[in-house]
């Protein structure tokens, strides 16, 4: 949370002046309206009193009275902008925010910080996740001190960036497995063995084929172009598959996976692949957050005319690490590995039109839940 020196506003009065000083100051207009990028003039309370063309065009405004006074975080409507007592910046998920953090340390050290920043925001009821790269400069202008704020959309860039670092680190893997395997081929005669070591290859090449195919899913998803195959589902049956195929994976050695006995069996409608990818991952995350010899349960129920489905482990997440889950490019893995809970969401809110959440806590563990208004 920020600290108190910029929790208070200026009232509109003093926006109004802060404003008037920059407006008369024809220099500064016009460069920022030059900008091709999102540019403002923020005061020591983090408050806009001056924007670029761009940003209101981007925000589809007329004017730039809807603005002033206002915090980014409210301007772009992030989702956490209205949880602090006192707005943007202010709730405890804000604490973790690169575009807080950037501007907090731009004041206190009075000199240019850069970095980028992930801000998910709720437009239209859809939640939307921007990612930028962020510039904040110090000035003074008048005897008041102010801050150029730049913000550089590279969702695009970054998104082809983490696809192609995981699709190729996905293939090389499964690339290296066939290649160890082909040399041992090379080096046995034992025909029992050939045998044991072509099963294996097949198995190897299934996981490949199945790499490219998610990776492909995937980008259709982020670019809407993913067709939707309703299937009959039994809930029970599907989720046990789903259990069983996890314990036999090597993240799951000497770790334990499996169906909570008080599973539901309910037939319902949905796209059984994309289903299939997003259970999965809730499964394998679990599994990969997990310890030897702690167990990972699954489980599925009616609840409220839904079908909800639920993955518990016995670990918990610390609240930074809360804060960024469903994040694009956010992981607790290797850097660049930060698309599985984030294709989880997508995936549940854009084609399968429910919900995905999660719990956390020292004494309950963690559970993702997954709930579909699926027809019966």
């Amino acid at each position: 949370m920020e600290s108190n020196k910029s929790i208070g506003r200026l009232n509109e009065n003093e926006i109004g002046s802060q404003y008037e000083n920059i407006l008369n100051t024809e220099f500064i207009k016009n460069i920022f309206n030059s900008l091709p990028h999102i540019a403002a003039v923020i005061n020591n309370q983090r408050q806009i009193i001056f924007s670029n063309q761009k940003l209101l065009t981007d925000l589809g405004l007329n004017s730039i009275e809807k603005v002033l006074g206002a915090r980014p975080g409210e301007v772009i409507r992030c989702e956490h902008a209205d949880k602090g007592p006192y707005g943007c910046g202010t709730s405890e998920q804000c604490k973790f925010c690169g575009a807080l953090n950037v501007m907090l340390t731009s004041q206190k050290e009075n000199r240019k910080v850069e970095s980028e920043c992930t801000i998910v925001s709720e437009i239209k009821e859809e939640r939307i996740t921007f990612e930028f790269g962020i510039v904040v400069n110090p000035f003074d202008f008048r005897t008041e001190k102010y801050y150029i704020l730049s913000l550089f959309d590279v969702s695009d860039s970054k998104r082809r960036l983490f696809l192609e670092k995981i699709f190729f680190h996905d293939v090389m893997n499964k690339v290296g497995s066939l290649n160890g395997f082909l040399q041992l081929i090379k080096a046995v005669s034992n025909p029992e063995k050939i045998n044991d070591y072509i099963e294996t290859l097949d198995e190897i090449g299934q996981q490949l084929t199945k790499e490219i195919i998610s990776q492909k899913q995937l980008i259709e998803a982020e670019n809407g172009t993913l067709a939707v195959n309703n299937d009959l589902i039994e809930s029970k049956t599907f989720l046990n598959s789903q259990v069983n195929q996890m314990s036999e994976h090597e993240v799951a050695k000497n770790k334990t996976v499996k169906l909570d006995e008080k599973s539901e069996s309910v037939n319902f409608f949905a796209d059984s692949v994309i289903l299939g990818r997003i259970i999965s991952n809730m499964l394998k995350n679990a599994v990969e957050a997990s310890d030897e010899n702690q167990m990972v349960e699954a489980k599925c129920i009616k609840s409220n005319g839904s079908i909800l489905f639920s993955v518990k482990n016995e670990s918990f997440m610390p609240e930074e690490v809360k804060s960024k889950i469903f994040k694009r490019s956010f992981s607790t893995k290797d850097k660049g590995r930060g698309l599985g809970t984030y294709s989880m969401k997508l995936l549940t809110e854009k084609y399968l039109k429910g919900k995905i959440y999660f719990e956390s806590s020292k004494k309950d563990g963690t559970i993702f839940f997954l709930e579909l208004k699926a027809e019966y």
